[in-house]
Formats: structure tokens, sequence, C-alpha cells
């Protein structure tokens, strides 16, 4: 059978001819080659004396971290045979709690016409992660957001896709000391099956946990279960490559994610933009997303862990068929880049397993749902929280009870009857799925209206702008104007100056309207339930995490939002004058 390096040299010898392949010139000693990447666990830039050269012009470095990140503790280096390294990042997850996933809108397009409708309609997702703050291995701790005011769960996601010389590394692990001789070392690995790419997550997680034990992540108080590399869902890849917590375009149904000022496609993507032939470049050769990962639009397609389903009506249906491939390539158009972009790969071909020379893969760092510990009782206990259900109702006495589900406990309890019993039980699983479904209502409602008061009360600050510039630069021009003008031209600018009183006098009132309605709601938001309200302002915050002009101002909206409700549920009274005051003195 072909080794994974002979696999990998085929590839570079016969399915590419990358234009930067030049002749290898020298190698230097393997132990430099191990200092050059072990510098890479910790996040640093390595000895540029100490990079090994590739056929391509490129280094060890460049296989494994080409961009360290300015801040070293984002990067999650990980240990790979060879001397190499796998740098991840942190994917944090918003949540109320294990069984409260962030609901996110994926997919790429809502128009029938595009003859795409039933594979990228814009459907329902639910996100969440396996691991908490408590499960994480202390050296990646200070990766965790520093946002302390929110709950969130994580996983992680490699910050590239798989090169050639780490595909190498890790499917011949006996010879992965000459992993770094593979030509075209730091271009993506290409022309892989999904099985191979399986078989990669398989034997890199084996040869952590033999090699480097403690580094996976691990959960509380289980000594069985571990973290594990594997591909990831398609919803994790499409969360993580639409800029993850650091980006609220998830949420906003934008085609891509946030681009820098003066900054166009071709800055983010290797595709066809129409300005020349684009190839298959090494990794980390443009810029990254809002979440620091590189490549997720163009270059290699990369392959996910689901199955294709068809997107009809806002949800996934139909069969399951090959699996999903997103980020489009460099034989992509535009519209074949955008992240909730969705395609079906068969497993298999009439020739064997199917391959592509511009489909390659990232893996992400994963666990399981349900470890040992202490999960299953915080697992049971957060379920019986929000389907209102009892193990018991012996401590109720025998007045009653308080609820419709304490009253089928404390009859449950007291049944002696076998079917009837087992009627009762039924009715309570009935009744429990109705409390989670009002449950959910109930926090999506008062999300919702958080987010209504932020919307709100910004559009308050923008009509009191336009009053300000009305009252204090127009107006004031226009009365001077009245004053010097004579004649005919006074008449005129008197006119104006009517016209401009009235259009200020129908603003503040617009203002006033606006500000009432806004006091309205949130007095409507102090009377729900403070679990759920505390949870919203959670959400909505890591919704505006990012670090563009638009998320600074929904931040510090927000944050005014939150003191509002604050005095409120403290029985305090909101006034239209206060709050004009502050939203002055926050611009």
């Amino acid at each position: 059978m072909e080794s994974g390096t002979a696999a990998v040299r085929r590839i570079g010898r016969h399915q590419f001819r990358h234009p930067s392949f030049g002749r290898f010139k020298q190698f230097l000693a393997r132990a430099g080659l191990t200092l050059a990447c072990s510098s890479l666990l910790l996040g640093a830039a390595p000895d540029p004396g100490l990079a090994l050269p590739f056929l391509n012009g490129g280094s060890s470095a460049a296989a494994c971290n080409p961009q360290p990140d300015k801040q070293a503790e984002r990067d999650i280096a990980m240990p790979m045979p060879g001397g190499l390294s796998m740098v991840f990042r942190v994917v944090a997850v918003p949540a109320r709690g294990y069984l409260w996933p962030l609901e996110a809108t994926l997919g790429a397009a809502d128009e029938p016409e595009s003859g795409r409708a039933v594979y990228d309609t814009r459907y329902r997702a639910l996100i969440s992660a396996p691991f908490s703050g408590d499960d994480v291995p202390a050296q990646w701790k200070q990766s965790l957001p520093a946002d302390a005011d929110g709950q969130f769960f994580y996983y992680l996601i490699a910050k590239y896709e798989v090169t050639r010389a780490q595909f190498a590394a890790v499917m011949d692990q006996a010879n992965a000391a000459s992993a770094a001789d593979t030509q075209g070392g730091d271009l993506p690995v290409t022309g892989i099956s999904w099985y191979e790419a399986m078989l990669f997550t398989e034997r890199y997680t084996e040869w952590l946990l033999a090699n480097h034990p403690g580094i996976l992540p691990t959960f509380k108080d289980d000594t069985r279960n571990t973290g594990y590399v594997r591909l990831p869902t398609e919803a994790e890849w499409e969360y993580a490559a639409r800029g993850g917590q650091n980006e609220s375009t998830n949420y906003r149904q934008q085609p891509f994610f946030s681009m820098a000022e003066d900054s166009a496609l071709s800055d983010y993507a290797i595709y066809k933009d129409g300005q020349g032939k684009a190839a298959l470049s090494p990794v980390g050769s443009r810029k990254p997303n809002p979440l620091g990962l590189y490549d997720t639009a163009g270059n290699a397609a990369e392959m996910t862990l689901d199955a294709f389903r068809f997107s009809v009506s806002g949800s996934l249906q139909g069969a399951a068929g090959g699996f999903v491939r997103k980020g489009g390539s460099y034989l992509s158009n535009e519209e074949g880049i955008m992240p909730g972009r969705r395609d079906e790969v068969p497993l298999f071909r009439k020739d064997g397993p199917a391959k592509a020379d511009d489909l390659g893969f990232r893996p992400v760092i994963s666990g399981i749902n349900t470890p040992g510990g202490g999960r299953l009782s915080e697992l049971q206990a957060e379920y019986d929280r929000i389907s209102g259900q009892r193990t018991s109702a012996g401590a109720m006495g025998e007045k009653g009870a308080a609820t419709p589900m304490e009253e089928l406990n404390r009859l449950i309890d007291r049944s002696t009857d076998a079917v009837m019993r087992a009627h009762l039980l039924s009715l309570r699983a009935e009744l429990g799925k109705s409390n989670i479904l009002q449950a959910q209502d109930r926090a999506a409602r008062a999300e919702n209206s958080i987010q209504q008061c932020a919307m709100t009360l910004e559009m308050a600050r923008n009509i009191e702008y336009k009053s300000y510039i009305l009252r204090e630069i127009e107006l004031v021009g226009i009365t001077a104007a009245v004053q010097e003008a004579q004649g005919g031209k006074k008449q005129r600018w008197q006119k104006l100056k009517t016209a401009k009183e009235k259009e200020l006098a129908a603003n503040d009132r617009l203002l006033n309207e606006t500000l009432a309605m806004y006091i309205g709601d949130v007095q409507e938001i102090g009377t729900m339930d403070s679990g759920d309200v505390t949870a919203g302002f959670q959400n909505l915050a890591a919704l505006y995490r990012g670090e563009d002009r638009f998320n600074y101002r929904m931040g510090l909206i927000l944050a005014m939002v939150r003191s509002h409700y604050t005095k409120v549920a403290d029985g305090g009274i909101l006034e239209a004058r206060a709050l004009l005051d502050e939203l002055v003195n926050s611009k």
C-alpha cells in the first residue's frame, strides 16, 4: 500500500504544476527543523535562521504557521510528528447552558431563480460545543474570550487548511522526519478522499494521546474520555468561517464576513476573480477572517463531517447523500466561495473513493456530549429546569401543587395502578416537551425584545443627531443669511428658514415618540423572567463582539439598555430628558 508521504509526493509531482516550484537547494540539520517548528507551540514566530526551505521556496514554518498572530496566545499550536505543528483557534459559542444552543441562519441564498434553491436556501441551524471553561487545558485558557459577562462553550478549528507536509508527517509517521521535503509542503493537501481525511484525524489523535498526554482538552472529573481531532460539521465550519464569536454577520444573513476598509474579496480569497487564472497557493497567502482563519474562502475547498441534505423551507431535508463541501476553491467564481454555499460530493465514484485536485480539509478538536464526571447530572438538572419536571413530589405535602407538572408528579407518586401510571408518565413527557418549547420561546422573546430596544435607542440617537444638524448648523446659517439678505433674497431665505423650523419640530416630535416607545419596551422587558433577560444580554453581547464601528456602537448601546433595564427592575423610572442627555454624551 502506498505510504502517506509517497501519496503526497505523487500529488505534488503529477496533479499540480505550481508556478512557484523551484529546485530544492539545501536541508538544515534535522534538529534545526525541530527547533523551528517547536517554537510555534507557543505561538511564536520561528527563527528564520532555522527555517527549512521547501521546493516551492517556502519553509517549515510556512507549513505550520506562516502568519503568527501578533497576540501569540490566540494561536494554539499542537505538536505533530517530525517536529511540525498544527495551529488551532478557539471557537466560542455563546449559550445559556448545555441544552441551549445558539440559533443561527446558515446557507447562502433565498432566490429560487438562482437554480440552487434546494442547495443553498437559508436554513435554521443550532450550534453548540462540548467543552466548558473547566474542560480546557491550562495552557490555552488564556485563549478563551475575556468577556466574563457571557457564558460560552468551545471547540477548536485549524487556523489553516492541512498542508501536504502536515499530511505526510501524520500519515507516514515512520518517515515523519522527512515530511518537510514534501514538494509544495506549504500548499493545502488535495487529491485525497474523505476517508483519508478521516484516517488523518484518527492517526493524529492517536499520536497526540501517545506522545503528548494532557495537551488535548478533557472533561472535568472524567478519567476516561478526552477531546479528539475530527472533521467539522457543516454548522461548525460555517459558523467559524463567518467569523464565529468575532463577527455578527452570522445572524444577519450577509453573504460574506466583514472586510477591512478599502479591501476587496480577492484580498481574502483565491478564486477566479476575472483578474487572471488562479492557482492553488500556500496556506495563509491572503488576509484572515475575523476569527483569524485563513483560506476559508477559495484556495482549496474543504470537507465536512456531514452528509448532504437538501435545504427546503428553512430546514435540511431529504436523504443523507454524499458529504458537504464548503468554501469553494481556486476554480470557483465569486458566488462559489461564499461561506453559505453548499455542494455535495459523493463518497465514491465508479473508479473508487471520490477525490478532487481542489478539495482539502481543516480539522476541529471536539468531544462527546455525554462524558462522565458531573456532566450527566448537570445535563439532567438543566433538562429538569427547562421542562419543569421533578423526580418526586414527596416534599410538597398534601396541599396540592403549584404547577401542572408538580400536580402530575404528585399523582404519579400516589398511583398504584400500572396502566394509569403509564398514562400519567406519558402525559408528563408531553408536558415536559411543551414546557421546553415555551421556555425556548420566552428566551427568544426576551432576546428579541432587548435587541429591539438597542435598535430603537440607536435610532433615537440618529434622530437626535439630525435635530442637532438642523438646529445648530443649518438654522444658524440660514438665520444669519436672513439677517444679511435684502429684498427677494431675504424672503427666500425666510421661507427656507420656516421650512427648516417645521422639519426640526417634526424631527423633535419623532424623537420624543421614539424615546417614549423605548421606555415602554424597557419596562416590558422588566416584567420578563430575569434568567431569560440575563441570557439575552449575554448572547447579544457576544453578537456585538466585532471590532468594526457598527459593533462598537451597538456594544455601547447594549450596555445602556442593560443599565436602563436594571434601573427599571429595581423600581426606578426612566425619563426621556435624561435618556437624551445620555445619548448625546455617548457620542
